[in-house]
């Protein structure tokens, strides 16, 4: 196998706390299930594409261009009511006209042929743009009485929080102090969060405030919901939406399952809020999404590319970005390792530059700095707990090789661990990912990681070894290093120093040898 959260998400990582960021009590979502479900419907998705080669004379069928497109399989009334979130997989829709429904199946035919234009670049200093409000943060007396010193020993119990930037507001205690409305903490009494956690107490006064964020901290440490209330007070303090208006606020995930995840927490507070929100995201449903961000919505969830999709189709009478005041960048990290800073930055820059941004991640990589200084404006910086690290119940394991034993290597080590553990229900036993399943899966009995290819940066290292080992188990987790992989080691032997273990000799010469040729070249 080679992971918020979602659910830094689930979308997420070695040993932690397991609390979801926003889950009733006695609910249960399997990640893995999720994520199986997500294959499936890719399965079905490249069955439809097939269809195209013995289309069928009925007339539930659309043919255009390569692509077959199926509506009306299941009709399904579509409420237009606010404070509804659409789930995405339904078959079909009942649409208001014979013409809206030629319309949507003409958009999505595009999207799928890819026959959309690019996204045009906005001049902003062409468009008045309406005046919004940013700041709804009133600090409480209990809060404003506390010395310098009580708020440094309080964030220490917090985990240890750490913040960089001026006037960041001091972290709260309590759901009332961070001015959510009655209805919102009536829901999170519901949902049974008696108290922030601390990127809450503290992520939350500094959004509220008005500020640019970057939050860091791990999965399951209850970041969506840092994002989603001072969300919610953001766009309740606007004028309700005009027929044709784009969203108010962005959130942008990786992963289409983090998408999905987000989308379920926000729906347990838009119907009492009277909002509306919309899933976009790319493997199902181009007509359901179409449809709904035509009837319009306060918050859109998305995946980068199906965003940018959306937006070129039909010369932007899909959806528009001019209404766009808030944006949130969840597991931001993932997505940069994923190679979605393009689409990202193209969103971005068409927004207008006053907007509030925030940016969550599990990790702070370089490469992320430059683009927080582009997109952010006086950022605040928050940080809770340290460093992550392999899970001391993990033994490491690092196998230096050529390209082409690594397949002999892989079937010796199944060999020799296909007796332990069980994937499931044991009908499946060997599950083949990229490291977007290096975060968020959390499968019972599951003992063996390998990394086929190397991890190229710490914090991925230690995500996808934190697949195993988990809730008191023993795990192995072997990594694959080959010779032009050496500028790779240095992570892996940080790895093993900060989790107290033994370096290989192998492993050390090979990081040794590798700097001192950087060396001799003047690197």
């Amino acid at each position: 196998m080679d992971k918020e959260e979602n659910g830094n998400k689930d979308e997420e990582k070695p040993t932690e706390e397991k609390k979801p960021d926003i889950e009733h009590k006695n609910e249960e979502i399997d990640p893995l299930d999720e994520y199986m479900r997500g294959v499936q419907e890719e399965v079905r998705q490249i069955h439809k594409f097939d269809m195209k080669k013995t289309p069928k004379s009925d007339s539930a069928s659309s043919t255009k261009g390569s692509l077959v497109i199926v509506t009306g399989v299941a009709k399904a009334k579509v409420s237009k009511n606010k404070g509804e979130l659409i789930e995405q997989n339904q078959d079909g829709l009942e649409y208001s006209s014979e013409e809206e429904q030629e319309d949507l199946k003409d958009t999505a035919a595009n999207i799928a042929n890819k026959q959309k234009k690019e996204l045009a670049k906005i001049d902003h200093n062409e468009i008045r743009y309406h005046t919004f409000r940013k700041n709804f943060y009133v600090e409480v007396p209990e809060i404003a009485r506390m010395t310098h010193e009580e708020v440094e020993a309080y964030k220490e119990e917090l985990e240890g929080i750490r913040v960089k930037g001026k006037g960041c507001p001091k972290p709260i205690k309590t759901w009332a102090q961070c001015g959510v409305s009655t209805k919102e903490l009536n829901i999170l009494k519901k949902l049974g969060f008696e108290k922030p956690t601390p990127i809450q107490a503290q992520a939350i006064p500094a959004i509220m405030s008005g500020r640019d964020l970057i939050g860091i901290a791990k999965t399951g440490s209850g970041k969506t919901l840092a994002f989603l209330l001072p969300m919610f007070r953001h766009i309740l303090d606007q004028p309700p939406l005009e027929e044709t208006d784009g969203p108010i606020a962005i959130i942008m995930t990786p992963t289409r399952e983090l998408c999905m995840q987000i989308g379920k927490d926000i729906k347990k507070f838009t119907k009492s809020l009277n909002l509306h929100a919309v899933c976009v995201y790319g493997g199902t449903g181009i007509s359901e999404q179409i449809a709904e961000l035509k009837r319009g919505a306060e918050v859109i969830v998305c995946t980068p590319g199906r965003m940018i999709d959306m937006l070129a189709a039909n010369s932007g009478k899909v959806t528009n970005l001019r209404r766009v005041t808030y944006i949130v960048l969840d597991e931001a990290d993932r997505m940069f390792d994923m190679g979605f800073e393009p689409q990202v930055m193209r969103i971005i820059d068409n927004v207008r530059p006053d907007r509030q941004t925030v940016m969550f991640s599990a990790t702070f990589p370089r490469q992320m700095e430059a683009l927080a200084r582009r997109i952010l404006q006086r950022p605040i910086e928050v940080q809770v707990g340290g460093r992550s690290i392999v899970c001391k119940d993990v033994e490491q394991h690092v196998v230096i090789l050529e390209e082409d034993q690594k397949f002999l290597k892989l079937l010796e080590l199944l060999g020799l661990y296909q007796e332990h553990g069980n994937f499931k229900n044991g009908k499946v036993k060997l599950l083949i990912a990229t490291s977007v399943a290096a975060r968020g899966l959390d499968v019972k009995q599951l003992i063996l990681v390998i990394n086929y290819d190397c991890p190229n940066h710490y914090e991925d290292y230690v995500h996808r070894c934190g697949r195993t080992g988990r809730a008191g188990n023993k795990g192995f987790a072997y990594t694959f290093i080959t010779p032009e992989q050496s500028k790779y080691a240095g992570d892996i032997v940080k790895a093993f120093e900060l989790a107290s273990v033994p370096v290989p000799d192998i492993l050390r010469s090979q990081w040794e040898s590798y700097k001192a040729k950087q060396e001799a070249e003047g690197n």
